[in-house]
């Protein structure tokens, strides 16, 4: 948000480029993604909230997308998706004025998914360039079911912000209840899918049970030991 604040008080700045410490972008994606912007923005029938780059695991293929509708997932070019990770992005400083900055008190997790949602209800396009693709570690590596990943292995205090933070999207309008609730039913158990193949198990439910009381309670920022 700081670097969001700068770019929104200098006039010539059009947009912000966000990249992530856990994903390595190729030069030509870069290229890539800004050649895709500029022809997106002499659409007029088309205002840009978010557009990404493909995000592709270690393994060489792409992490699944969220199209919009199936069947129409395809806007001039780009996938059109309900969200898209923030890890190599680009959002223009007019979306930002309209839409506005991300929630600091979510710390970590879900800050972009809701964002994506905002920009989506606000009628901006949230898309995912198939030209600019870029590798990127989720986690400290993949659970695999029957040979089909299922979800990235992460530390057990992150379910806290995982299930928190989908509460408190929905409570401030950006996730759809209905899509939260079942976002919420979901992560549990993936939780126990995580906790059965990577350990910790109750040490992990822990966390996304106090998430799921301090999302109600629409408590925000970093979990602290007081609340622990």
């Amino acid at each position: 948000n700081r670097i969001v604040a700068l770019a929104m008080a200098d006039s010539d700045a059009e947009g912000v480029l966000f990249l992530d410490q856990d994903s390595g972008v190729p030069r030509k994606s870069v290229a890539n993604l800004l050649t895709t912007y500029k022809r997106l923005k002499q659409d007029s029938r088309l205002r840009v909230g978010v557009l990404s780059g493909v995000a592709m695991r270690s393994d060489g293929l792409p992490y699944r997308l969220y199209p919009v509708a199936q069947g129409a997932d395809t806007v001039a070019g780009v996938h059109s998706v309900r969200m898209t990770p923030s890890s190599f992005s680009l959002i223009p400083t007019q979306a930002l004025k309209v839409v506005g900055r991300f929630y600091d008190d979510f710390f970590i997790d879900h800050i972009d998914v809701d964002y994506c949602y905002r920009c989506r209800a606000q009628g901006y396009l949230v898309a995912i360039d198939p030209s600019a693709p870029f590798p990127h570690q989720i986690g400290h590596g993949l659970v695999f079911v029957l040979g089909f990943p299922v979800t990235p292995i992460s530390s057990p205090f992150r379910h806290y912000y995982q299930v928190r933070n989908i509460i408190l999207s929905a409570r401030r309008r950006g996730v759809p209840w209905f899509s939260a609730l079942a976002e919420v039913v979901k992560r549990f158990v993936v939780i126990g899918v995580l906790g059965l193949k990577a350990g910790s198990l109750s040490t992990r439910y822990r966390y996304a049970l106090m998430g799921l009381v301090h999302g109600i309670g629409g408590n925000g920022g970093p979990m602290t030991k007081k609340r622990r």
